[in-house]
């Protein structure tokens, strides 16, 4: 790949690491909002860390293909589960589903 390529590439992951960071801890505030975290929670470092370990696990499944996608999937439904740790209010204010 020229270098050119690469750079523009670089530059658009980059862009969208940023945004999925800031996505993050956007509904990581919302959620201490909402009470479905941890109260103390400071959003920043949590969406630090659920970007670090989603990125990681990506680069994991490009070098070594043999890395299945249901064991990417439970380290981050792992992770998520260790920052939303109430229950979500989006899904108790519609009651019990049927």
């Amino acid at each position: 790949m020229p270098a050119a390529r690469r750079r523009t590439a670089c530059r658009r992951f980059s862009a969208h690491v940023a945004e999925t960071a800031r996505a993050l801890r956007e509904d990581a505030a919302r959620a201490v909002r909402n009470g479905e975290v941890d109260p103390g929670l400071d959003p920043w470092p949590a969406a630090v860390r659920l970007t670090a370990v989603t990125e990681g696990l990506a680069m994991q499944v490009y070098r070594a293909p043999d890395v299945s996608a249901g064991l990417t999937a439970s380290i981050v439904r792992d992770e998520l589960a260790a920052v939303f740790t109430g229950e979500c209010r989006q899904y108790v204010s519609r009651g019990p589903a049927g």
